[in-house]
């Protein structure tokens, strides 16, 4: 217990701003009474119920680490960070200590520590990426508890008679129509009598797809369709050989629930809940009489066609070591015509199509299984300028070792790709520059480097070119160029005539960026928002206000961003400067009138009160904040935000 109040005696006010938000914050305030009795874990931690949309299990670790003092688990449905629930909790347990009330123990065996630690649903609340094999933090995974669940009820029924089983479930059939059905469905199944089922699990397909879906997480309401059914339904059809009958449901299924999903408004849930169907069909796929070959193009054909993620599963079974060369020779083959016909085909440009392309990348998959590899070359280069995979291509050609290939496609695909598909030449001039580097040819890489610069100053650029600049000797020299740039807009390595001057030190790259036609010009000089981003990272704090100073005169605008880049860069050594243009932000943010705009107006504040306290002055802190009280007394949000900031810690020491 002590170790607990001295480790929330370290907690502030403004710990939980940073950790929560002010939102979050403030809506925590509002569910403190929501709060029911606290406990504490032997390692430190908070725990309690939480009432929201119903009862939330909620836990608090304090005190985690250097960087981080909270962390938390929450059962509600808030998936986006700390929630509500949690800074409660630690509002209510300071307000328990600062009462002097004890907090116990948080007993083992109770319903809130099964909630937090014991539960499989609320364990994959805290850990998604839980498999089969992972033990979640507490020791435990999934699969693990359901063995355990399973082992428990089989050692239940196996104590019980004949008689005893018929008549449980019979009980548990007429309170569950759905095991009613299974278990109907089941005898059918094993009769061979499965038309009736099918029929039936049409008909509930075309029902349940014809459902909305959506999801509030905020209001935590929600209307989802259940698959369960579904799914449980279709294992039952493959458990007792029917897997030609799955996979004419899964078709169904697949083409009508597209449309469900497309409308959907539940952050996915509803395609994977779709998607857990399809796994069964996708292992009826190979108990069908479809041959090898043709259930790698179905599965080819619906992975094309899937827009919403609904078959992802589909890639690792092509890998399935059952498709031999020869299925995937066949595969090849069928796709071979297809793009003949689609060539031919006179209802559309198909060659710039997404679906082409994912096309093409499929035929070249089917050529690797089958061993058939040297022919993906060559088909590359036939239809890179319909596809414009030029990247791809030189990658597959600098892997074979073919590089003077690679730098010519390198050049054509810039050519032709730099006007309309600029990302696509930015990236083959800068496979270019790694090809230069990798042949220590750093001049002309350094050459590639400034082009960036010119093209696109920012401190990234800069410190690039830096680099590889004092590789080559020549920082003095395209440092004193960069800057000079940045004041007057002259490139030193362009003239007007033949693109090249004499005095600039590094090569012509292979390819130049050329500007692009009716384009206004994109920077006015000289660009004092860059100089002033390359005077604080060389720390020339002198420099860094003079030209801020400039930019004040100027009618550009100086960006809150920028503002508060320098004042942090100077705050120690210009003080007073830092001090005015944080005010400055404050003052302007007060004036929107917006609680939103209070808590960030806090962020700086907060700054504010750490150079006073740095220069010994915090009475003049607490004098500012003083006048912005008498300033804006009817502004209550603002306030409250006040208050927050000048409490420092949650249980006074």
């Amino acid at each position: 217990m002590e170790k607990l109040q001295a480790t929330l005696k370290n907690i502030g006010m403004d710990d939980l701003y940073t950790w929560a938000g002010g939102t979050i914050l403030t809506r925590g305030k509002g569910y403190v009474k929501k709060v029911g009795r606290v406990f504490r874990t032997p390692d430190g931690a908070l725990a309690a119920w939480v009432a929201g949309g119903e009862n939330y299990a909620t836990l608090v670790s304090v005190n985690v680490g250097k960087e981080q003092k909270l962390s938390c688990l929450c059962t509600c449905p808030y998936a986006y960070g700390p929630c509500k629930h949690a800074v409660a909790l630690v509002l209510a347990a300071a307000e328990q200590i600062r009462q002097k009330q004890p907090i116990p123990l948080l007993d083992e065996q109770c319903e809130l520590y099964m909630a937090i630690f014991c539960e499989t649903e609320n364990n994959d609340l805290w850990d998604d990426d839980l498999d089969d094999h992972d033990e979640d933090e507490y020791g435990t995974s999934p699969r693990q508890h359901m063995k355990k669940t399973a082992k428990s009820i089989k050692a239940i029924l196996e104590g019980k008679s004949r008689a005893e089983l018929l008549n449980m479930l019979l009980d548990l059939a007429e309170s569950n129509p759905d095991l009613a059905r299974r278990i109907r469905d089941v005898v059918k199944i094993k009769s061979g009598n499965v038309k009736h089922v099918v029929d039936s699990l049409q008909k509930q397909i075309r029902s349940i797809t014809r459902q909305p879906a959506w999801s509030d997480y905020w209001s935590e309401e929600r209307d989802l369709p259940d698959y369960a059914p579904i799914r449980e339904q279709l294992a039952a059809l493959l458990a007792g050989g029917h897997a030609e009958a799955v996979l004419q449901l899964g078709e169904e299924l697949w083409s009508l629930a597209q449309e469900q999903v497309e409308q959907s408004d539940d952050d996915g849930e509803t395609g994977i809940e779709i998607s857990y169907c399809l796994d069964v069909v996708l292992d009826a796929l190979p108990r069908t009489s479809l041959t090898p070959s043709q259930q790698i193009l179905w599965m080819i054909d619906h992975i094309l066609d899937d827009d919403y993620s609904l078959l992802e599963s589909c890639s690792s079974r092509l890998d399935n070591q059952n498709y031999n060369t020869s299925h995937w020779h066949e595969a090849a083959h069928s796709l071979e015509a297809r793009l003949k016909k689609m060539r031919g085909s006179a209802s559309g440009n198909h060659n710039n199509s997404y679906q082409y392309r994912r096309f093409l990348h499929w035929l070249f998959t089917a050529y690797e299984h089958s061993g058939e590899q040297a022919r993906i070359l060559p088909l590359m280069e036939q239809e890179v300028d319909a596809t414009r995979d030029y990247e791809e291509l030189v990658d597959v050609l600098l892997a074979a070792g073919e590089n003077e290939r690679a730098r010519q496609w390198c050049i054509d695909g810039f050519t032709r790709t730099a006007g309309q598909y600029a990302g696509i030449a930015d990236a083959l001039q800068r496979r270019l520059r790694e090809m230069a580097e990798k042949e220590q040819r750093f001049d002309l890489a350094a050459a590639y480097r400034a082009q960036d610069f010119f093209e696109d100053p920012n401190q990234t650029t800069y410190m690039e070119l830096r680099k590889a600049a004092e590789r080559i000797q020549l920082w003095p020299v395209l440092r004193a160029a960069a800057l000079a740039y940045l004041q007057t807009g002259h490139r030193p390595d362009l003239d007007s005539t033949d693109g090249n001057t004499a005095a600039w030190p590094l090569p012509a790259p292979e390819v130049r960026s050329s500007p692009r036609t009716g384009m206004p010009t994109r920077y006015t000089y000289p660009y004092l928002q860059v100089l002033i981003d390359i005077a604080i990272l060389e720390k020339r704090f002198d420099d860094v206000l003079q030209l801020y100073q400039a930019l004040q005169k100027t009618s550009r605008f100086a960006s809150a961003e920028l503002e508060r880049k320098v004042a942090k860069a100077v705050a120690k050594t210009h003080p007073r400067a830092a001090l005015d243009i944080w005010l400055a932000i404050v003052q302007r943010l007060i004036d929107k009138v917006k609680p939103s705009a209070y808590e960030e107006a806090a962020i700086y504040l907060e700054l504010m009160r750490g150079v006073y306290a740095d220069t010994h002055r915090l009475e003049e802190w607490r004098a500012l904040i003083t006048r912005l009280r008498v300033e804006h007394k009817p502004k209550r949000r603002l306030l409250a935000v006040l208050d927050i900031l000048e409490k420092k810690r949650l249980i006074d020491p």
